[in-house]
C-alpha cells in the first residue's frame, strides 16, 4: 500500500479498492489508533460481545470515519472476523451512491466479512434526490434498515463511525430543536434503545475527524468522499462549515472538546437517574392498569412526581398503544409542545384533552390517562401477560425480552456448558422437536412461583432465589417470568430450568435474551 494519498485517490473506485491489501492496511491503522485511544466503554462493550461468541455488524458508508471503525474492529478484535457483517445503506441522493456500495462490498469481501446492502425505497428516491426528505428523513430510512438487518441475522451490536466533532455539531443541532437531557448527550459511545434490543457502539468518540483521516492517510488506506458533505443544503453541513470552526476559535478547540465531553457525561448521568426513577413508577403503573392493552392507565402512582418523570412515563404509554406510523419518513408522532403540555398537566394533576398523531386522543381525568386511536390495535404486548413470539421481541416494564431459535453447533454447546453466558441476561434452552414452534408465555412473578433451577437437587421458590441473588424487591416485580405451559423455564437474574438443559451438541436451541432498559453508564 502507498502511504501517500491524493485527493483524487480518496475518491477511488471499487476497482481501485480491489487492488489494495486491506488486511495490511487494517493492521497498520490499528497501530496508529490503538484501543487505548478509543472510547473505553465502547471497547469494553465490543470485547464483551466477542467473548459471548455473538455476531457483530459495522455500519459503513465507504467514507473515512465508518471505514476506519470497520477496519479497527477487524484488526483489534480478531475473534470477530468470521462473524462480522458490513451494513451499507444506499440513500440514492446522488449518482455515485451505487459506486459507494460497490466499494464497500469490495472491502467487506477482502476482509472476509458478510455484506448487507439496503436501498432507499423506489417511492422515496425522487424525494431523496430533491432533498425533500431532509437529514432526518434519510436518517430514519437508514436506521430502519440497520434495525431490520441486525434483527434478521441475530446481531445485537452495531458499530458506527461517529467521532468527537460529530458531538459538537449534534449539540448545536439539538439545542435548536429544544432537546432534553438525552438528546443533548448524544451521540453516546454506547447507545441502548428502550424498545429495541440493538445497541449502537461508537469507539471513535474520543477522536477528532482529523485524527481519523490522518491515520488513514498514514496507513495508506483509500476511502470514498461524499460530495454532498460540502453542500450547504443540509443544516449539519452549514454548522460544520460556518459555526463550529468559529466556536472552536472563540472557546479553544481543546477546551471545547473536554468541556463538551464532561457536559455529555453529566447529562447522561442525569438521564440515567431519571430513567431509573421512571422505571420504578412505571412498574407500579403497570401493576395497577389491567386495561393497559386498551390504552387506559392508572396514573395515581405518579402523583407528586415532577414533570420530567411524567414526560418519560407518557412516552412509554405511547410506545405501547400508538399504531405504527406508515413509512420511515413519516412526520414525528407528537409535537414537542403537545408533549410538554401533557407532561405539565399530568404533573399538576390537571385534567385535559389533547389531540395526538394518527388522529389519536389523550384524556386525563386527574387519576387515569386514556389514549384512543381510530384503530386501537397495540403494536406491542403490554407488561401484564402474553405469548412470547419466537423470532420476536417482547417490550416489558424494565427492558426487552427476545426469543429466537438457532442451530446448536458444537462450539455453541461447549460455550454454554462452560458458562460463558450469564444466565442473568441470556440463556439457551433445549428445544423439543415435537413442539415446533415452542409456545412460551410471559407474565409477572407471583408469590408461590417455583421451579427446579439448573443444577439444583429440587424445586426452589423464585422469591428465595431472588433473595439469594440480592435482587431488589422493586426489581423482582418488574422482571418477566417465562413459562412453557404451567412450568417456569426462566426469569432474568436466575438460572434456567433443569428440565430445559442442553444435553447434546446438535439440533436446535431456544435463545432467550433479556436487555435491561436502564442506560449503560458512560465512563
Amino acid at each position: 500500500m502507498s502511504a501517500k494519498i491524493t485527493i483524487a485517490a480518496a475518491r477511488c473506485s471499487a476497482a481501485d479498492a480491489a487492488r489494495l491489501n486491506w488486511h495490511a492496511g487494517a493492521l497498520a491503522l490499528a497501530k496508529l489508533l490503538p484501543v487505548s485511544r478509543l472510547a473505553p466503554i465502547a471497547v469494553d462493550t465490543i470485547t464483551a460481545c466477542a467473548q459471548r461468541t455473538e455476531p457483530v455488524a459495522a455500519a459503513c458508508s465507504a467514507g473515512a470515519d465508518s471505514l476506519a471503525v470497520l477496519l479497527l474492529v477487524w484488526a483489534h478484535f480478531p475473534s470477530l472476523r468470521n462473524r462480522l457483517t458490513v451494513a451499507h445503506f444506499n440513500h440514492a441522493t446522488r449518482d455515485e451512491c451505487a459506486d459507494d456500495a460497490a466499494f464497500t462490498r469490495t472491502v467487506a469481501d477482502a476482509l472476509g466479512a458478510n455484506f448487507a446492502h439496503g436501498e432507499m425505497p423506489v417511492s422515496a428516491i425522487a424525494a431523496a434526490r430533491a432533498g425533500a426528505l431532509g437529514e432526518e428523513g434519510l436518517r430514519r430510512h437508514r436506521l430502519s434498515f440497520f434495525h431490520a438487518t441486525c434483527a434478521s441475522i441475530g446481531v445485537r451490536l452495531l458499530v458506527q463511525g461517529h467521532h468527537a466533532d460529530d458531538a459538537v455539531e449534534s449539540v448545536l443541532l439539538r439545542l435548536a430543536r429544544g432537546s432534553g437531557t438525552e438528546g443533548l448527550a448524544a451521540p453516546r459511545p454506547v447507545q441502548t434503545f428502550r424498545t429495541r434490543p440493538l445497541v449502537f457502539v461508537r469507539p471513535l468518540m474520543t477522536l477528532q475527524k482529523e485524527d481519523i483521516s490522518s491515520a488513514l492517510r498514514k496507513a495508506g488506506i483509500l476511502w470514498r468522499e461524499d460530495a454532498s458533505n460540502a453542500s450547504d443544503a443540509y443544516e449539519r453541513n452549514r454548522l460544520r462549515q460556518a459555526v463550529t470552526p468559529l466556536w472552536k476559535k472563540v472557546s479553544g478547540a481543546q477546551r471545547l472538546r473536554s468541556g463538551l465531553a464532561r457536559s455529555q457525561k453529566l447529562l447522561n448521568e442525569d438521564a440515567a437517574a431519571l430513567d431509573a426513577l421512571a422505571d420504578s413508577l412505571w412498574g407500579k403503573i403497570a401493576e395497577r392498569s389491567p386495561l393497559a392493552s386498551q390504552g387506559i392507565f392508572d396514573w395515581t402512582p405518579a402523583q407528586n412526581a415532577p414533570a420530567a418523570l411524567h414526560r418519560r412515563l407518557f412516552r412509554r404509554t405511547l410506545s405501547l398503544t400508538e399504531p405504527t406510523m406508515a413509512g420511515a419518513n413519516a412526520a414525528p408522532r407528537l409535537a414537542t409542545t403537545v408533549t410538554d403540555d401533557i407532561s405539565l398537566a399530568l404533573a399538576n394533576g390537571c385534567s385535559g384533552h389533547w389531540n395526538l398523531a394518527c388522529n389519536g386522543t389523550a384524556v386525563f381525568d386527574g387519576a387515569s390517562l386514556s389514549l384512543f386511536f381510530p384503530t386501537p390495535v397495540p403494536k406491542r404486548i403490554f407488561n401484564g401477560s402474553g405469548i412470547l413470539p419466537v423470532g420476536g421481541t417482547l417490550f416489558w416494564v424494565g427492558g426487552t425480552l427476545t426469543c429466537s431459535v438457532l442451530p446448536l453447533t458444537t462450539a455453541l454447546f461447549e460455550a454454554v456448558c462452560a458458562g460463558r453466558f450469564s444466565p442473568t441476561k441470556e440463556v439457551f434452552l433445549a428445544l423439543r422437536e415435537d413442539v415446533v414452534p415452542p409456545v412460551l408465555s410471559v407474565r409477572f412473578w407471583r408469590d408461590g412461583d417455583a421451579y427446579r433451577p439448573l443444577g439444583a437437587a429440587g424445586r426452589r421458590k423464585l422469591s428465595d432465589l431472588f433473595r439469594e441473588k440480592k435482587v431488589p424487591v422493586e426489581e423482582r416485580h418488574r422482571l418477566p417470568v417465562v413459562l412453557q405451559g404451567d412450568f417456569v423455564v426462566w426469569a432474568p437474574m436466575l438460572p434456567p430450568a433443569e428440565g430445559q438443559r442442553l444435553v447434546q451438541p446438535h439440533g436446535s436451541a431456544l435463545r432467550l435474551t433479556w436487555t435491561p432498559a436502564v442506560s449503560i453508564p458512560i465512563h
